[in-house]
């Protein structure tokens, strides 16, 4: 049940290139407040939102319904057997067939179920309904609203669980339905590979699962070949066809009942069934060799020389063979093609044998190649840099090796994991990045002083591209990193968005670049931060529904949530939609825990993020500040310094005087109630040399606090960590490992 509430002048394009820093600006520096009409090449920003910090919007989560809290709450009641219930060995069905506990049956409303209890109410006898089904419930790719693929005989098991089931299993979600609700016995499996593995592509088909394409006029559509293409015969599959489930939904609810959490993850390996699972490492490396494969193959396309990987693939053919035809499956929406192309010639492969199927445009198998051991196995290096520690190598150590002294270990070589923060304004994420230990590389902003800021600040060791993200997503140029962030254009998705804007075609297409993102970066882990409009105004939900669609699409998991920074030791409620994705084989990263609130630490109040600021601080001028607000007063409440800032810091401001009432917050006070740091500076080209306030405060406002998003990517550096530990420990098994020449 869904409830929702109803509800200038384009920027001129800088020239695209690398921000040159300037000198850092000297304490003293005089901010001119009156030079903002003077100075300003850009319009004035609009009335700032207001869905960040108040409780609007909250109706449009999904709520549950009074039955549905109650059933999902009783913990016990999925575990264990009702009063007056007992476990049965087998159920049989109207028509006769026995089913036992493993089995999967199709149920009478479209849904499956996978049995893992089969229970009968003793007070009904042996009544039809007195038999229950208590098991995992699936559901049609196609049927969840647009955030999957709709490719056909693929399934989604669903859980539904409280919001303290922080890592919920299958065990958690258990659906009970009356036996009379079964249509019939199916065959499901559960894998964790990639589509279309193990799919019913992989099957022979029986010759009436197709059928011949005709257009509209009823004649029969040819490939390239000349070949009459063949189409599924939907209603047949469905009905015959072997069904596979990959993924996994699962959405929290609170004590509400409303849901605030929700994901899209992949089976783990001990959910597959026995026999159709793969190691998380064997994902990943089969997903690192298909945007390799990719990027060679445009390569090659476009007449470039390849790229040199770590994985060499040699192109001289295996001894002949003959082999039949392959048959290529392209999905759409509506149609499965079948198009029978030429026989392709066998090619050796250096390192593991591919497990998957391409990710991003499927092809045909190629053949199998013969199991044997591997000998010299080298695992390839990913995105990523090394970090060198100091040096190891000292006569010393060796002298007293030398006399018998045993020599310490050398220490382990650190990997520093790098970003690249797409929209990076500022550099909030970026600064929030770098305090959680992440090598930011890239930065892309498209205002020119707002890119002057970020790189003065990052200067060291990231480059700042200002430039559209659109022209660095498409350069042909490939910058691998491992975590790619993005905050696009939030405002076409805010709640108070209602008139439409001359930027907002602009503002959408810049939220849907995703998929071109991680193949420009090879990233495993993508970070997003968005308005929470995007997901709960009405409008805007074919948009979200899309949005998550691009993440599954490349087999992606997934999880998002609305989190209120206050919770989080920013000392102004600001909510935000906050995205985590990772590819396939890495561990998706963890939300962070609230550090603020009730039975945590008390939150940060204004008078403590204000506090102590140095008198050679800069753009820190109170005796200026109180002296503009006697000439030009503002009609503004004071905040209450006592508690957490009532309004957020947006682009006009923090919408209140000082607490003392006599005077706006400086921009390093209004710095400081985004978390930024002290020695963090800002850069804005004026002609009388002075900053202009009105672009400073609005630059501040439209930053994400750095405390926030440190505490974000502290998690993805843990997760990162741990997926390369896993690799490391990764031994190929002998199944599929082959011999190298």
């Amino acid at each position: 049940m869904h409830r929702y509430l109803k509800a200038s002048k384009p920027l001129p394009r800088p020239k695209s290139g690398i921000m040159t820093v300037s000198e850092t600006p000297e304490p003293g520096e005089v901010i001119d407040l009156a030079a903002d009409s003077e100075d300003d090449d850009f319009p004035s920003p609009p009335a700032p939102d207001s869905e960040e910090f108040d409780d609007e919007g909250e109706d449009a989560i999904e709520q549950l319904t009074e039955e549905e809290f109650y059933r999902h709450t009783r913990q016990s009641s999925r575990t264990t057997v009702p009063p007056g219930h007992e476990l049965l060995d087998f159920a049989t069905l109207d028509g006769g067939a026995r089913i036992v506990t493993g089995d999967n049956v199709e149920l009478k409303d479209g849904t499956f179920l996978r049995i893992k209890h089969i229970l009968r109410d003793r007070s009904l006898g042996y009544q039809p309904l007195a038999f229950k089904l208590r098991g995992i419930l699936l559901k049609w790719c196609r049927h969840m609203d647009g955030m999957f693929q709709k490719n056909i005989n693929e399934l989604v098991a669903t859980l539904l669980v409280p919001m303290n089931e922080e890592n919920p299993n299958f065990i958690a979600g258990l659906e009970t339905v009356s036996l009379s609700q079964v249509r019939c016995v199916r065959e499901i499996i559960f894998t964790n590979t990639l589509f279309p593995t193990h799919s019913l592509r992989t099957l022979r088909c029986p010759e009436h699962w197709s059928m011949l394409k005709r257009d509209v006029d009823g004649e029969l559509e040819l490939d390239k070949h000349g070949i009459p293409k063949s189409v599924w015969n939907r209603a047949i599959v469905n009905e015959e066809a072997r069904l596979v489930v990959r993924w996994a939904s699962v959405r929290h609810f609170n004590d509400d009942g409303k849901i605030k959490r929700e994901a899209f993850r992949r089976l783990s390996q001990a959910e597959a069934d026995p026999g159709w699972s793969v190691s998380p490492v064997q994902l990943f490396r089969t997903y690192q060799r298909s945007l390799l494969r990719r990027e060679r193959d445009e390569a090659e396309h476009a007449g470039l020389p390849r790229r040199i990987s770590a994985l060499s693939v040699s192109a001289s053919p295996a001894p002949s063979r003959k082999r039949g035809s392959t048959v290529t499956i392209e999905d759409s929406d509506d149609d499965v093609i079948v198009v029978r192309t030429q026989p392709v010639k066998k090619r050796k492969i250096t390192g593991e044998r591919d497990e998957l199927e391409e990710i991003f445009s499927p092809r045909g198998k190629e053949p199998g190649l013969p199991r044997s051991r591997v000998t010299n196995f080298q695992r390839p290096t990913y995105s990523g840099e090394v970090e060198a520690g100091p040096s190891t190598f000292n006569y010393s150590r060796l002298a007293r090796a030398a006399q018998g002294e045993a020599a310490q270990p050398y220490p382990q070589v650190q990997k520093r994991y790098t970003m690249t923060d797409l929209f990076c304004g500022m550099g909030g994420v970026s600064e929030g990045a770098r305090m959680a230990g992440l090598h930011v590389k890239y930065g892309v902003e498209l205002e020119k002083h707002v890119a002057q800021t970020h790189q003065l600040n990052h200067h060291k060791d990231c480059q700042t591209l200002q430039m559209h993200v659109g022209d660095f997503l498409h350069d042909g140029k490939v910058l691998p990193v491992d975590v790619l962030h993005s905050s696009c254009p939030c405002r076409y998705w805010s709640m108070q968005h209602t008139v439409p804007g001359k930027n907002d075609e602009e503002n959408i297409a810049a939220s849907f670049m995703v998929m071109q993102a991680a193949r420009k970066t090879r990233c495993r882990v993508m970070t997003f931060e968005q308005a929470p409009g995007l997901m709960w105004k009405k409008d805007n939900k074919p948009f979200w529904q899309l949005w998550i669609n691009q993440i599954t699409s490349m087999g992606w998991e997934v999880e998002w949530r609305v989190i209120n920074f206050v919770n989080h030791c920013n000392p102004q409620g600001r909510r935000r939609l906050i995205v985590l994705a990772s590819c396939p084989g890495q561990q998706l990263p963890e939300f962070p825990a609230e550090t603020s609130g009730p039975g945590l630490r008390p939150f940060v109040t204004v008078n403590e993020a204000i506090s102590g600021i140095g008198p050679g601080v800069s753009h820190h001028n109170p005796q200026q500040m109180r002296k503009e607000q006697r000439i030009n007063p503002r009609n503004l409440p004071a905040a209450d310094g006592d508690k957490v800032l009532q309004h957020i810091v947006d682009c006009k401001g923090a919408q209140a005087l000082h607490p003392n009432g006599r005077r706006k917050f400086t921009i390093r006070e209004a710095m400081r109630l985004q978390t930024f740091p002290d020695d963090y500076e800002i850069q804005i080209d004026s002609k009388s040399g002075k900053t202009p306030y009105g672009k400073a405060v609005a630059m501040v406002g439209d930053a994400v606090p750095p405390v926030v998003m440190k505490d974000v990517f502290t998690n993805v550096i843990k997760a990162l960590k741990k997926t390369d530990d896993e690799i490391s420990a990764f031994v190929v098994p002998p199944e599929n490992a082959i011999a190298i020449d």
